[in-house]
């Protein structure tokens, strides 16, 4: 009899189990929270979902794009999936908000070993992520991603379909589709809601800061990497296409107040160095951040929410009107011309000292004819650091 009830018990133990797992199981199937498995998904939660590494390799695998305009969250914010220049072409922003080279190394390798690859890509590039080498913790979910070099198939499903972690990522999914509330500021909103004036001020107190201890090995081990990485691509037989996206002029000048100006401007030379030397002049680099009508836009009041900024969001990221100048100049014909009166310069080992130099005298004729805009930055550098929210 106390052998039955064991059994009993064992029985209805093991099936409660079943039960959850297959509860869990489903849950995370239908929610689909990482953007893991499309086919049986249902895109009702898509609004509660985050961008996450995850969904973005699947997506990848799914969409099998020509074109890939590669970076971070001023790619994803600022660049748009059509072009009039390439009108034919499948193209797909692979992006990852707030990564550095450790990630996009890996994610760059894992396109070139699929069987399917792109014919272009555009790399925007930022410093930012060249100076720091430890990856973050978890950062947009990478480490369980399959751009991650640690990926394996059995723990990649059990991750995304059994664990907690999937299931509590699911429960808010589900929680902010439902409840209208999203998890994820977007520019617009922040900009509707903040203003232009406070993101700039939040975000260039704090490029002015010193730079951090170690930032030019971090610097130097970067772009080892990055020369090994851009050598793998070319071998693919891939078209390079590398871009300094534009910056408003009063980031460069937070930049020059930080004491790096020296360390990015040797970046940039080195950069285009390395482009030159792999493809033998075939891998173009552009560059954007320099003064002119886009870069110069007059920065409202902090607290102004009357007068919207048109070309950026804060001193980082631009809006889509001039992304397609962008793309347009960089994947058009070699005549065309900015509406908005955007420069773009392509570099090259015989213009690139000449080009720094002659931005850095462009800065100072822009705080001359601009006191109001350098008094601005000044006021924010006088006080202590804004506060706001992160934006995506």
């Amino acid at each position: 009899m106390l052998r039955r009830r064991s059994r009993q018990y064992l029985v209805t133990v093991a099936m409660l189990v079943f039960v959850a797992v297959a509860t869990v199981f489903a849950i995370n199937l239908i929610v689909d929270p990482f953007n893991a498995y499309r086919e049986t998904a249902t895109d009702y939660f898509d609004p509660g979902k985050r961008r996450l590494a995850p969904g973005m390799a699947e997506d990848y695998l799914y969409r099998r794009p020509d074109l890939v305009l590669f970076g971070t969250s001023r790619v994803g914010m600022g660049l748009s999936e059509s072009c009039a220049a390439r009108p034919n072409a499948r193209i797909m922003k692979v992006v990852l908000y707030g990564s550095h080279w450790y990630e996009q190394s890996n994610m760059l390798r894992f396109i070139i070993e699929q069987d399917h690859r792109p014919d272009e890509i555009v790399i925007g590039t930022d410093f930012f992520a060249f100076s720091i080498i430890s990856p973050p913790d978890g950062i947009a979910n990478f480490d369980k991603s399959r751009f991650s070099p640690d990926y394996n198939a059995f723990s990649y499903h059990a991750e995304n379909l059994v664990s907690a972690y999937a299931l509590a990522e699911s429960l808010e999914v589900a929680q902010s589709t439902i409840t209208g509330n999203p998890r994820v500021i977007s520019a617009t909103r922040n900009v509707d809601q903040l203003g232009n004036g406070h993101l700039f001020a939040y975000m260039l107190w704090r490029a002015a800061q010193p730079a951090p201890l170690g930032i030019k090995e971090n610097v130097e081990q970067s772009l080892r990497s990055f020369e090994r990485t851009l050598r793998a691509v070319q071998q693919a037989e891939i078209k390079i296409t590398i871009v300094f996206l534009p910056t408003h002029v009063l980031r460069e000048v937070a930049i020059d107040r930080s004491g790096q100006r020296e360390l990015i401007n040797l970046w940039k030379q080195r950069l285009v160095g390395i482009a030159a030397r792999i493809g033998e002049g075939r891998i173009a680099v552009w560059d954007f951040q320099n003064c002119n009508p886009v870069t110069t836009e007059i920065v409202p009041k902090i607290g102004d929410l009357d007068h919207p900024m048109k070309y950026f969001y804060d001193p980082y990221h631009f809006t889509r009107t001039v992304g397609q100048d962008v793309l347009m100049q960089m994947l058009g014909d070699s005549d065309q011309t900015s509406e908005l009166g955007l420069v773009g310069v392509r570099l090259t080992l015989a213009n690139v000292q000449s080009y720094l130099h002659q931005v850095e005298r462009e800065k100072q004729v822009y705080a001359a004819d601009h006191p109001d805009q350098i008094e601005f930055f000044d006021q924010i550098l006088s006080g202590p650091p804004p506060q706001t929210r992160s934006i995506e």
